[in-house]
């Protein structure tokens, strides 16, 4: 009787995480695995415009350069994440779901919903690893104020249609607050929200003061530190009684899980991400988005991580060198080596995904 065979992406993904290992053990800052998760978007824009967020000028790559890029990077990655901090419903989205066919790659969906249609369901299906809705606030009046141009009916409309999708096929849909002077009174109120809507997970994460006079929305320079327990305190008494699995995104992290919260299904990328968790688990101080990730903007410059905006962050530009050339380059080399020895620059010092910052 011969064996059960593996899927030739799974045997190249499982292969590649192998490779990652092997690169992190040697302590080698030239690698021979690839990124696991790849960010990247046809355009920058976005549909609205967020008190907390500073657009950056519009920048785009056309379907023809995409389909070079994601030769390159798409075999050995698992997950897409069609975003340049903007809304993928925005950008080239039936481009992008082309080649996640064509590479067999699911979705890390970052929306604010508002333009999420039955027929991008239709596209999404069985193409999701996992859902982030942005929110911030249940209340209509609020969630207008914050999130500029969005509508509170139309962002309901697609957060109900992504919803009834996940409620289909399993996989992990969390709604994202920002924690910000606006919302802090009623956080309580959108976990309930979101136990109603069907939801399961809410995360409340922090305000990065990356835009213009952060002080105007920051939580700390309006409420005491006793009045900002007290509310967070509220949202974990709703998240308790209401059943739904609530993060804390916050200084320090909290998290409040259920026995009866459901577990996301089990799909390949869910399987690839775990042995990516466990390898950076014996790998302690070495940030997890360096070693799996990278990121790709429109106007084709690279960088390591999520939070890749600063000049020290710069790998390189995918149009006017290899990815090889990238991705074993100097400064990839260079932010490897200073993982290895602990000796970072401001920068990764003060990221939380370092695990060493609060930004």
């Amino acid at each position: 009787m011969s064996a059960p065979r593996v899927a030739p992406k799974r045997a190249l993904e499982i292969d590649n995480a192998m490779r990652i290992g092997e690169d992190m053990a040697s302590g080698r800052t030239e690698w021979q695995g690839r990124p696991f998760h790849v960010e990247i978007s046809t355009n920058n824009a976005c549909n609205l415009s967020c008190v907390m967020c500073e657009r950056p000028d519009l920048s785009y790559i056309s379907g023809e350069k995409l389909d070079v890029v994601g030769d390159v990077v798409f075999p050995n990655a698992s997950v897409v994440t069609p975003s340049a901090t903007s809304e993928p419903a925005m950008g080239d989205f039936d481009k992008i779901l082309d080649h996640c066919e064509k590479h067999d790659l699911r979705l890390n969906l970052i929306t604010n919903g508002n333009l999420i249609t039955d027929r991008h369901i239709d596209r999404l299906r069985g193409r999701i690893f996992k859902v982030d809705f942005s929110i911030d606030s249940h209340i209509p009046s609020v969630y207008e104020q914050i999130r500029v141009g969005g509508r509170h009916e139309r962002m309901l409309a697609g957060l109900r249609r992504l919803v009834k999708l996940q409620q289909e096929e399993g996989f992990l849909l969390t709604l994202i607050v920002v924690l910000m002077r606006q919302n802090l009174t009623t956080l309580d109120g959108t976990v309930t929200f979101a136990r109603e809507e069907g939801i399961d997970h809410v995360r409340i994460q922090k305000m990065l003061p990356f835009f213009t006079d952060p002080h105007r929305f920051d939580v700390h320079d309006h409420f005491t530190a006793g009045e900002v327990r007290q509310h967070l305190d509220r949202a974990l008494g709703a998240a308790k009684r209401e059943k739904v699995h609530l993060e804390l995104a916050l200084d320090p992290v909290e998290e409040l899980t259920h026995d009866e919260t459901p577990e996301p299904d089990i799909t390949p990328p869910v399987v690839v991400d775990t042995m990516y968790q466990a390898l950076m688990d014996r790998h302690p101080g070495f940030c997890f988005q360096l070693a799996t990730y990278v990121r790709i903007i429109p106007n084709g410059n690279v960088y390591p991580c999520c939070r890749g905006w600063d000049e020290h962050l710069l790998m390189g530009n995918i149009f006017e060198q290899s990815f090889e050339e990238i991705w074993n380059g100097a400064a990839y080399q260079k932010l490897r080596r200073e993982f290895l020895t602990g000796e970072l620059s401001e920068g990764c010092k003060n990221c939380t995904l370092s695990g060493q910052g609060t930004l």
